[in-house]
This record gives structure tokens, C-alpha cells and sequence, in this order.
């Protein structure tokens, strides 16, 4: 799936684009579209394009490579993902013909929120929203202001929008309506998982990042490797995380029938249950 990540000026879009990018699967091809190179992604199948503009006497036009033309030319890699570190112009109607052919793609966009994002990729000119920054609970040491993600939205129609993952200020924690998410339901028909599958391995994601950040892996390079570990040997990793962050396992155990001709079958069963 492809994802926008928009926010105001310094809301830590480029970084958020940067730590996402590096959680790819790195058998997959990436090619990323900059104007100032500031991606770092430990992938090896990995293709930079930074864009110019003119130079020389009388700064000819000809010179310039704008991001439209490579985001162009990506398409010739053939990659899995496109990266783009900022969509303000006509780039964004080539990244999407693209995405809208299979490719993946991430990019970031400056917007207050999901209707004003969709409004500047469908109108022109795409002005640039004001600095909107989040006032952080006193629990947390610090900075009275911080920044966080506030929602994450699922881009259902030009017109229609699910919110999966809301923050809350006075906690500073999330909400979550991934259970009712619709693109999680079409990964499930492509990939011919169920649903609670996905969940699952998204828990267990969520549960090796959580023991990165306990273990403070926080180097591009030594996330990087984890994430390799993970896709080569998943349950290795997640066990050994799960079992440092003192995670409960979750372990399935089928009651046995009523209909059981053992009376102390059934009472085992109502003891496990309970």
C-alpha cells in the first residue's frame, strides 16, 4: 500500500518518510526523488535521483532537471517503491499514474489534515499549510510542544475517508479502528491471509519496534539490520523481542464439546477458559 505523510513546516514528515522507508523488505527495489538529498536508507537495491536546477550563464532552463522528469524516469527501474521527498507540483500526477499501476509509493505533502491534502493534490496552486505544532501531556519530560502523528487516515474516495489510528493529547497514547480497516481487507484478498492473520503480524511488528526502542536501536544501520533479521527469520526475532519486553504469548486452546462423554473432560476445559 502507499502512503502520504502530511503535516505543517517542521512537523517531521522527512523523518517520518526516512524511518518508514527503512522498514521495507529489503529484497525490494526502491527509488527515491529528492530535491535536497536528505533520505538515508540502508537498503542495497536502492536508486537516489536528486533533481538541479539551472546553471551556467543566463541560468538556461534546458540545464534544470525538475522532480518531474525523474519521477519519469523511475518507472523505467521498475521498482516496488517510489519515494518522493516532497510533492508540490506536477510530479504528483505522474507518482500517482504510477502508484495506480502497482507500484508503491511514499511521498510527503504540506496539509493541515486529509481533506485539505486531497484538496491540494486535485486543485492547483498547492499552497503550504501554516506550522502547526501539539501541545504534550505534563508526563511528559521536556519540551511543552512536541511532534507526533495524529491520525492516520485509509483514503477511501476523492470524498470519503476512515480514520484508523487517532492520538490523544492527555494521554499521548493512540486509539485504533484497525480492526474495521478497509485496506487491510483488499492486503487479505491479495495476499490470501485472513484478516486476524494481518492483525497478528502487525501486533508482532509493533512488538519488535516497541523492544528496539527499549534496546535504543535507533541508528539507521542498526535498524536496518534488525529489520533484515526479521524478514529472514520472523519468529526468531519476534520471539527474542517478546521475550525481553516480557510480552504474554498468545496461545489458542479449544474447549472441548459438551457433548463430551468424560465429565472431567469438560471441567479441564472450563478451567482453561476461565
Amino acid at each position: 500500500m502507499s502512503i502520504i505523510i502530511i503535516g505543517g513546516t517542521g512537523a517531521g514528515k522527512t523523518t517520518l518518510l526516512n524511518a518508514l522507508a527503512n522498514l521495507i523488505n529489503p529484497s525490494m527495489k526502491i527509488c527515491t526523488v529528492e530535491e535536497i538529498a536528505e533520505l538515508n536508507l540502508s537498503h542495497e537495491n536502492w536508486v537516489r535521483f536528486v533533481s538541479r536546477e539551472s546553471y551556467g550563464i543566463g541560468g538556461a532552463t534546458s540545464s534544470a532537471i525538475p522532480l518531474f522528469s525523474f519521477v519519469k524516469t523511475t518507472l523505467r527501474y521498475r521498482p516496488d517503491y517510489i519515494v518522493v521527498g516532497e510533492v508540490r507540483g506536477e510530479e504528483a500526477f505522474v507518482l500517482f499514474q504510477a502508484l495506480a499501476t502497482g507500484h508503491g509509493g511514499i511521498c510527503t505533502l504540506h496539509a493541515e489534515d486529509v481533506e485539505y491534502a486531497v484538496k491540494r493534490l486535485t486543485s492547483p496552486p498547492m499552497n503550504v499549510a501554516e506550522v502547526e505544532r501539539v501541545h504534550l501531556p505534563k508526563s511528559v519530560s521536556g519540551s511543552l510542544f512536541g511532534r507526533r502523528v495524529r491520525e492516520v487516515s485509509e483514503v477511501l474516495s476523492h470524498k470519503e475517508f476512515m480514520k484508523v489510528f487517532s492520538w490523544d493529547p492527555i494521554s499521548d497514547d493512540f486509539s485504533s479502528r484497525l480492526e474495521e480497516s478497509v485496506l487491510l481487507r483488499k492486503i487479505s484478498v491479495r495476499t490470501g491471509k485472513s484478516l486476524q492473520d494481518l492483525l497478528d503480524e502487525i501486533d508482532r511488528r509493533e512488538t519488535v519496534i516497541k523492544w528496539m526502542v527499549e534496546k535504543g536501536i535507533f541508528e539507521t544501520e542498526d535498524v536496518a539490520k534488525v529489520i533484515s533479521q526479521y524478514y529472514i527469520s520472523p519468529e526468531a526475532m519476534y520471539n527474542v523481542a517478546s521475550m525481553e519486553l516480557a510480552t504474554p504469548i498468545k496461545i489458542k486452546i479449544e474447549i472441548p464439546s459438551k457433548t463430551s462423554e468424560n465429565p472431567s473432560e469438560e471441567e479441564e476445559g472450563s478451567n482453561i477458559q476461565s
